[in-house]
């Protein structure tokens, strides 16, 4: 080797400080060199089983609760919206007592229409209600004075029939003792003259008693008497007994009619209080929708809330249409249009997390209470949409005082919720040349192999699986951003 004497080192320092500056530049270069070289050899070390350059990225399957939600935007208004109007038309409006934005309370008077048509109405109806009441009343104390006079009719009858009968049956009795004792009288007096006879008969002969025939002669006379007299006392017994039997008839008889009478007129009485009833029910109703006519010419409110318009004016012919509107800020709702994708993922009662930035709400509860299944009239849509949109309302449980009709909304419906699902990006989920889903899992040491799984419930980024060896914490290789592009693609 060739040494370096003084004079050549001088030069050599020389030459140095001609080209110090650029040495310093090659040196860093060299350096420079040498640290892209090792983070090279680095990142080599930790490349795929690919032999690609890229580090691995994994995923460890967890267990968690999935929820699929659905954000809307919507304006906040009235939990209710009342419409002022009375059935009452074609009469002048004499007075209208509130203006936009006026609070009021239900009950307060917003507008009074002319009654003078209306008062007329009720003062006919009152004279034809008391016309009728009047007259039924005479029909009906008519009827109770002819059911009176009915039991009376009876009560006399009876008495004056018992009375009959009472007579009859002493008649009767005195005829049977009247024949019974003629009876008796006939046959001591036909035993008399069998008496006499005998003796007459026992005589001597030729022996005549003058006394004796005279006795004969008289006892059949007596006898003779006696029999015409039973004879007739039968008659009159026989005659006593009809008599009595027809007393009791016609007793019987007459209580039937008498009985008859009295439950018809009782009848009477009761169909009389029921045509009262419904005699007066006409002219009642009558009176009823006139007193409500002449209600209906005073309009009040039938909610607490706030005068959003009002549409007519002192002096005004009222036709119907609505007086004022008012709106109900005492519960608020959010309502918002949701297209034609979304709206089968919606329903009555779904909870929401609803927040308005203006009022300094945020994930206020709430839930949905109308979902329309129809779409927004064509109308109120974009000319330039054909996404056909469908109107959605959730109510708010507890809004605060800021909140206003009219705010900016957000509501965040949730869909649905899955809990303790084992689960991993939606990512890591692939799709092999058979169609079939799989996932990389990776061991301690490194080593990767494929595992089929099936898949569960899905949100926009996580994905629930399951299979052989799909427990948590497993490490799943997640696929880089162009391969899982390619594979998306695939599935659709």
């Amino acid at each position: 080797m060739a040494s370096i004497n003084g004079k050549g080192i001088r030069n050599l320092k020389t030459r140095i400080t001609k080209r110090g500056k650029i040495a310093i530049i090659i040196a860093l270069l060299l350096v420079l060199a040498a640290a892209v070289t090792i983070l090279l050899k680095s990142k080599a070390s930790n490349a795929g089983a690919d032999g690609t350059d890229m580090p691995i990225e994994t995923a460890a399957v967890e267990k968690m609760d999935l929820v699929q939600s659905l954000t809307l935007s919507g304006t906040v208004v009235s939990g209710a919206t009342y419409s002022v109007t009375s059935p009452i038309t074609e009469v002048e409006i004499r007075t209208v007592n509130v203006h936009e934005g006026d609070r009021v309370r239900k009950g307060d008077v917003i507008a009074v229409l002319d009654d003078t048509q209306m008062r007329a109405g009720k003062k006919a109806a009152q004279q034809n209600l008391r016309n009728t009441e009047i007259r039924s009343d005479m029909e009906l104390e008519s009827a109770k004075r002819n059911y009176n006079n009915a039991k009376e009719d009876r009560d006399i009858h009876a008495k004056r029939n018992n009375e009959e009968v009472k007579r009859a049956k002493a008649d009767y009795t005195k005829a049977v003792n009247e024949h019974s004792s003629l009876v008796t009288q006939h046959t001591t007096a036909l035993n008399e003259l069998n008496a006499i006879r005998n003796t007459i008969n026992n005589q001597p002969a030729g022996t005549q008693n003058p006394d004796l025939q005279d006795e004969l002669e008289k006892a059949e006379a007596k006898v003779e008497r006696l029999t015409g007299e039973v004879k007739a006392a039968e008659e009159n017994k026989n005659a006593a007994k009809q008599n009595l039997e027809k007393a009791k008839q016609d007793r019987a008889d007459d209580k039937l009619s008498q009985s008859r009478n009295v439950r018809e007129q009782k009848e009477a009485v009761k169909s009389a209080e029921l045509s009262a009833k419904e005699s007066v029910s006409a002219p009642k109703e009558e009176l009823r929708k006139a007193q409500k006519d002449l209600d209906e010419c005073v309009v009040v409110s039938e909610i607490d809330g706030v005068v959003t318009s009002v549409a007519v004016k002192p002096g005004d012919v009222y036709k119907g249409d609505a007086i004022a509107v008012i709106n109900d800020d005492s519960s608020y709702r959010v309502s918002a249009k949701v297209d034609q994708y979304d709206i089968s993922s919606l329903a009555d009662g779904q909870e929401a997390d609803i927040s308005v930035k203006a009022a300094d709400m945020e994930d206020v509860h709430g839930s949905l209470i109308h979902v329309a299944k129809t779409p927004v009239a064509a109308s109120n849509m974009d000319s330039s949409s054909t996404n056909a949109e469908y109107q959605v309302e959730a109510i708010i449980d507890e809004p605060n005082e800021k909140l206003k009709i009219g705010m900016t909304a957000k509501v965040v419906v949730k869909v649905w919720e899955k809990k303790d699902c084992l689960a991993v990006p939606d990512n890591c989920v692939q799709i092999d040349e058979n169609g079939e889903r799989y996932v990389e899992v990776m061991d301690d040491k490194g080593n990767i192999k494929q595992v089929p799984v099936e898949y569960g419930m899905k949100t926009d980024y996580y994905a629930e699986i399951s299979g052989k060896g799909i427990e948590e914490g497993v490490n799943i290789v997640v696929p880089l951003a162009d391969e899982f592009d390619e594979e998306s693609e695939a599935m659709y």
